[in-house]
């Protein structure tokens, strides 16, 4: 997408040339504003220069794009399934058709008559709904049993000049299922534990804020969430970690309750089964090692500074999404106990369970995974956790 342009007086031009290297069009444009709403970047700069004016469309779909913050969604997180759920809408002006969508796959899908798109596939139409006179609207619907645990995508499209919402990931519950509260199920049936890897949120001196799951703790007062589909912590230490549980009521799961949760009743190698399946979990990637692709070297870089740099773990190929790999499931419904980021388990001694995204073999198979090698006070890229309760 994209293409040079005819000519250009630009500093930005190949050596010896008038042509610029890149100049967006309607399509590169669309594919960038995607890419942020899906990695919930607050954003991205790009020239206006006078040689675009001839392309209408690049117009069009930068006017659709700055005035897609107006619209501002929320939706139950988690949502419940089998019983009905509301998405509320905010920002549309009065009378607006708004339409309501809902998607389960990463990728890409064009919205009918305009330039822009939406930033996954699986796309289904929930309903529409007209603003009133405040310019808001409200949407009713169903969720299925089939959809509980999945990761869904929500947004809302104003069709008349293309302005969407921004992407709500969510989850839908069973709310029978777990006593043990949101986003936890029953594992072994003995004790609680986390769905996903935990995220963190920072307290600002009035509430409770999310934090950016690269930054190391130090002197922050943090506590942990379930990333349901969001990035989870890295670079947290197994003290840390484990005060983090405690600030939500939770705690740090001992070494044999994170067995139970990832091998199950079969007592299966993966988290899945006993055969491994390629591409089931974020374990495989596809760099020489992120640290030496990070900084383009192998000398100097394996220190505490260079190993907590907060951009390794912001490279694509890195860490994943809570739950976007659906099929890196336990049998109590437990996600990414395989790969992704090391877990620290209570243990005295320093242990983190279950390998990362660019090592998930070489200390065992699956859920064998185990590090010893460092004390609980160690972090770096690929350090994260999860939190347990009594049942």
């Amino acid at each position: 997408m994209g293409d040079r342009d005819a000519a250009s007086a630009t500093p930005y031009a190949l050596p010896d040339t008038t042509h610029q290297l890149w100049v967006d069009d309607a399509d590169s444009l669309g594919a960038k504003a995607a890419l942020a709403t899906r990695d919930g970047l607050q954003g991205f700069g790009l020239f206006g220069l006078t040689y675009e004016d001839g392309d209408p469309a690049l117009w069009r779909t930068l006017d659709a794009l700055s005035h897609a913050a107006g619209l501002q969604l929320s939706a139950p997180v988690p949502g419940t399934a089998t019983v009905d759920n509301t998405l509320h809408l905010t920002g549309a002006d009065p009378g607006d058709t708004v339409w309501w969508v809902v998607g389960t796959r990463e990728g890409s899908t064009a919205i009918p008559g305009c330039p822009n798109s939406l930033p996954y596939s699986g796309v289904r139409v929930l309903g529409s709904a007209i603003a009133d006179g405040a310019g808001e609207a409200a949407l009713t619907f169903h969720v299925p049993a089939s959809a509980i645990d999945r990761l869904a995508f929500l947004q809302a499209i104003r069709l008349a000049d293309c302005h969407v919402s921004q992407v709500v990931p969510a989850t839908f519950t069973d709310p029978g299922a777990s006593p043990c509260g949101p986003d936890m199920v029953v594992a072994d049936g003995s004790f609680c534990i986390d769905r996903y890897e935990a995220s963190l949120e920072e307290w600002d001196g009035a509430a409770w804020r999310p934090a950016e799951p690269w930054l190391t703790v130090d002197s922050r007062i943090v506590r942990a969430v379930p990333a349901a589909g969001i990035q989870p912590q890295s670079y947290i230490s197994g003290d840390e970690a484990e005060q983090a549980c405690i600030a939500s009521g939770k705690r740090l799961g001992s070494s044999a309750e994170w067995l139970a949760a990832c091998r199950g009743p079969g007592q299966t190698v993966w988290p899945y089964g006993d055969a491994y399946l390629a591409g089931a979990c974020n374990d495989d990637y596809p760099g020489t090692h992120p640290v030496v692709d990070y900084f383009g070297t192998s000398y100097g870089v394996w220190d505490s500074v260079h190993m907590n740099d907060p951009g390794i773990v912001q490279m694509e190929d890195t860490v994943s999404l809570g739950g976007e790999f659906p099929q890196c499931v336990s049998a109590a419904g437990v996600y990414d106990l395989h790969g992704n980021v090391h877990e620290w388990v209570a243990d005295a001694s320093g242990t983190f369970r279950g390998g990362f995204f660019a090592d998930a073999e070489l200390n065992g198979p699956g859920c064998t995974y185990t590090t010893t090698a460092h004390a609980r006070g160690y972090h770096d890229y690929s350090t994260g956790f999860r939190c347990c309760a009594d049942l």
